[in-house]
């Protein structure tokens, strides 16, 4: 609001330095608005490729578990047949 009251009652050859800092502002406040969208947009990906690394993650773990107890239960079966 100040701006433009400086704008209105500053002379004519004022005019276009207050218009050039207006655009300037303009130009950086849409490169910071580009850039936080940038941001933004490489923080969802982040987080989706963390997602699926932790499900690939999880799937593993519950394969190695599996694998685990075919592990006990194939040891047992020799357990059982040595006694014999």
């Amino acid at each position: 609001m100040l701006e433009i009251l400086e704008y209105v009652n500053s002379d004519p050859a004022h005019h276009r330095d207050i218009e050039m800092e207006w655009a300037s502002y303009d130009i950086l406040n849409g490169l910071v608005i580009d850039k936080n969208r940038e941001i933004t947009r490489l923080g969802k990906l982040h987080l989706k490729a963390i997602a699926e690394k932790d499900k690939a993650i999880a799937k593993k773990d519950e394969a190695l578990a599996k694998k685990d107890e075919a592990l006990q239960k194939a040891y047992a079966e020799i357990a059982k047949l040595k006694q014999k």
